[in-house]
């Protein structure tokens, strides 16, 4: 997927720097949305020292090109995980705080089904977000 979405970025006339190439890697690898903190530690790891409004316009970038998406949950944090070519729906413990993406099988033709009845009633759906909410397994445990 990688590179589809290298390509994809190309074709809309960006340049592929050694940053944004360590940020698609970064987010591709990733299980969870990821704070501008957890960024800038996770690039920080591959020796890259990013000034953090190369790397706000580089992520607002990045979403105004549906690569990426902006997250808020109640920690009012903004968090951004991959949207390309990854339909994915979000998991939030209210214990512990864990937040980790999520894919379900047959989701996207429940929330299809959803969309198609909000459409009969009249309303335009560009997107829709959903996120669950319980324990995790780690906190189930304790």
């Amino acid at each position: 997927m990688e590179n589809n979405l290298i390509n994809c970025i190309r074709e809309r006339g960006h340049r592929i720097t050694p940053l944004l190439r360590s940020l698609l890697d970064i987010f591709n690898k990733s299980e969870a949305p990821m704070s501008i903190s957890d960024l800038i530690s996770a690039l920080r790891k591959k020796d890259f020292s990013p000034n953090k409004t190369t790397l706000y316009r580089q992520l607002v970038q990045l979403t105004q090109m549906d690569i990426l998406q902006e997250n808020i949950f109640s920690d009012t944090v903004k968090r951004y995980c991959l949207k390309y070519g990854c339909h994915h729906h979000h998991f939030i413990c209210r214990k512990c705080g864990l937040i980790k993406n999520i894919k379900i099988n047959d989701c996207q033709k429940i929330t299809a089904g959803m969309a198609g009845e909000l459409k009969r009633q009249g309303y335009a759906i560009s997107e829709h977000i959903m996120t669950f909410s319980g324990t995790c397994k780690n906190c189930l445990i304790i």
